[in-house]
Order: structure tokens, then sequence, then C-alpha cells
């Protein structure tokens, strides 16, 4: 924070984030990582609009959308390791399988959230045993802002879905990885706005609204964290209230 310098203008936006965000990216115009990391974005027929914070992407449920990171985040989605995904969406239209955040790899490995048909956005985790563990579906108001969180913790074999400040566990015991081979069907698979669902990797879904602000970690993030995130992000101004400048009392020779 710059205090009492209106000349200051230096910045490191790099630095802000903790050594366990793998991917920060606020899908304002440049789609770049806000992280060390460069997972970069590259976008797809989405188009600038205003989001929940800052910037964000518009998507039409048609062809628009987004790669995330393309082939760096394998390394973070294995058997043995924790990871956390959140991001903010606004819904236009429950199109159905409309992917919010999805990845598919190969017929078993899966993971995101998806629109459906049935009123409602899905939270589903498949990993390579074919064994799935899904979120409560959650049916948000259209056209509003929500924030959707998986957060998997390996070492305690825990899953958490996170909806606004609403976190629901479930025990994890899986042994199966979610991205091993890169070599195999999708390998950079990580899109905002469309999914896939049959094995042949053809027939893609669109998601209709908005994306803003998506995030990775190589980290499980806990129910409180989750819930810290969205209080900051959906009303900052009533998260932190600054007063008005103090008059100091002592004086200085």
């Amino acid at each position: 924070m710059y205090f009492g310098n209106p000349s200051a203008n230096e910045s490191n936006d790099k630095d802000v984030w903790d050594e366990d965000f793998v991917l920060v990216n606020h899908l304002n115009e440049v789609l770049l990582d806000s992280t060390i990391n460069n997972n970069n974005a590259t976008n797809f027929g989405a188009t600038e609009t205003y989001g929940k914070i800052g910037n964000a992407k518009s998507f039409d449920g048609n062809s628009s959308y987004v790669v995330l990171g393309e082939d760096n985040l394998h390394k973070y989605f294995d058997a043995n390791q924790s990871w956390t995904i959140s991001v903010w969406a606004n819904l236009s239209k429950y199109t159905n399988l409309g992917g919010i955040f999805f990845n598919r790899y190969a017929d078993s490995e899966l993971f995101g959230f998806y629109t459906r048909t049935s009123n409602d956005v899905m939270y589903t985790t498949r990993s390579s045993d074919s064994n799935s563990i899904n979120g409560t579906p959650r049916s948000p108001t259209l056209n509003t802002w929500n924030y959707y969180v998986i957060s998997r913790d390996f070492e305690n074999t825990k899953i958490n879905f996170g909806f606004n400040n609403i976190n629901e566990q479930k025990t994890d015991n899986r042994i199966g990885d979610f991205i091993s081979d890169t070599t195999k069907e999708c390998p950079n698979c990580y899109f905002l706005g469309k999914m896939v669902w049959s094995y042949d990797f053809i027939t893609w879904m669109y998601f209709q609204g908005l994306i803003d602000e998506v995030r990775i970690s190589k980290i499980a993030r806990s129910g409180e964290w989750i819930k810290t995130e969205y209080n900051n992000q959906s009303v900052p101004e009533e998260f932190i209230k600054i007063g008005v400048l103090e008059k100091s009392l002592i004086s200085f020779p």
C-alpha cells in the first residue's frame, strides 16, 4: 500500500500471491497469469466485459472459450497431490453441460463445474480409477455472481466443495490420479467456457454467461480460507474498513 507519497509508482504484483498459487488470472484483456509461473491463458472468442473483480470474459454459449495454462498445469494434479480451484461465474442461461471450469483427460479423469438444464451447477471430480465424488448441485439465480471452489486435501483424505460462503466436505480416499500422462487424448484440456463429456473429444458443450478471477493452488485451501476469500472478494468494502487519517499527538524535536 502506498501512503503519503503521491509520486510513488513502483509495484510488484507477482509477490502479491503466496508460493502455493500456481495460477491467478483476472480474465482481463491480456489474460496473463498474475503469479510468477507464467501460466497464461489463450482466448477463443470470449469478449471483454465488466466483471466481479475488474474486467471479466463473456461467453456466448455457442463457440467461445478460454484455454488455461496450456500444458503446464498437469504436474499439479497427480494422484498424491492436493489442489484448489476457484472461480467466479455469472450465468445468463442454464445450458446443457456448460463448462464453467472443466478438465477432461482421457476416458476417466475429469473435474470441474458445469451448468445443467435441470437449472443447477454440478461439481464433479473423477480420478483415473473411475471413482467419482461430486458436490451437492447448486441453483444460483441467473445474472448474479457466485463463487465456486473445489479443494482436494490428499494428506487428510478430504475434498471440499465451496459455493459462496457455504462449504461442503467429503471423505476422499481415492488413489487414482487426475492427470498423469500428457500423451493422452487431450493434453491441454483446462477450459473456461466449454467442456466435453463424450469419450471421442468431439462433442463440445458451451457455457453462457460471465466468468472472472480463476485461481489454482497446489495445496488444499481450508474451508475457512474458502469462506474468507468469498467474503473478501464478494464485498471488499465490508471486509476491511479504512478510517480517516489520525493526527499524531506526539511532537518530535
